[in-house]
């Protein structure tokens, strides 16, 4: 069965089941009454944008639509309207409501629920309640968790910000930079380079190094910045931060020496 035929069948499914006409459908979402009849007939797929109004009026998942999910409505199924299970469906679908939220549970999962809980409907009721506490707790975790992606992308950004000056400042005075990788101790005189040239972008997360020794170049690029730390090892006038580039694979770490009036003019 291709992709507008399945689309066809439980939009009728769904329409027949919630017990609605076309002629509300079509008044509803403002279309003409032969292109619904062709959607529920096979003969044509709806617009991915129509598609989402459908499922928005309906109360249906786009999986449903689309054939890859049996989700089934609480508040549709006159079985589960009259069952054992109606007071506890019924709380439960307040509860979730409250938070504008759509009530739908397959029915495998329902029956399942059912057995597993022993047909004791304060057992479902507690086992409901814990699968809303717990999702509630995933969000909020979910939450959390964006709120620190955030706050370290805007920290990261002052990093640029100030990793850029500090290139600027000792580009400018063509100082001296040591420079070696996580896995190496202090640097040596041979790791002594001049800065000659740099790029850096936030967005892309990298920056890169056109570095001279004894006139040879040595391009440095880091991709995939993770993080950036420094440690302040200068004094008021001379200027030396510690550095370390954080990547997925390795750390490296190097030393500025700038002027500490050219990062201020900045």
């Amino acid at each position: 069965m291709d992709q507008k035929s399945i689309i066809g069948m439980r939009l009728k499914e769904i329409r027949e089941n919630k017990k609605i006409e076309k002629a509300e459908v079509v008044e509803k979402l403002n279309i003409n009454y032969s292109t619904y009849s062709n959607w529920e007939a096979g003969n044509r797929e709806p617009s991915a944008e129509m598609l989402s109004k459908l499922a928005t009026f309906y109360r249906v998942s786009l999986d449903y639509l689309y054939g890859r999910d049996s989700e089934f409505d609480i508040e549709n199924d006159e079985a589960i309207k009259s069952g054992p299970l109606a007071e506890v469906i019924n709380d439960f679908k307040k509860n979730w409501n409250e938070r504008d939220r759509s009530v739908k549970i397959k029915l495998p999962l329902y029956e399942k629920l059912f057995e597993e809980a022993g047909y004791d409907s304060s057992r479902v009721r507690f086992i409901l309640n814990r699968l809303v506490s717990n999702h509630y707790h995933k969000l909020e975790e979910e939450h959390q968790r964006e709120l620190r992606k955030l706050e370290q992308e805007e920290a990261l950004e002052d990093y640029y910000n100030f990793l850029d000056r500090l290139l600027d400042a000792t580009k400018k005075g063509s100082i001296q930079i040591g420079i070696t990788n996580g896995r190496v101790g202090k640097e040596t005189g041979r790791d002594i380079y001049r800065l000659v040239d740099y790029d850096i972008s936030n967005a892309y997360k990298y920056f890169s190094l056109n570095l001279e020794r004894n006139g040879e170049e040595w391009p440095i690029t880091f991709q995939k910045i993770k993080d950036i730390k420094f440690s302040d090892c200068g004094d008021e006038l001379n200027g030396r931060m510690k550095t370390w580039i954080y990547m997925d694979s390795e750390t490296w770490r190097f030393y500025l020496n700038y002027n500490v009036k050219d990062v201020k003019s900045n």
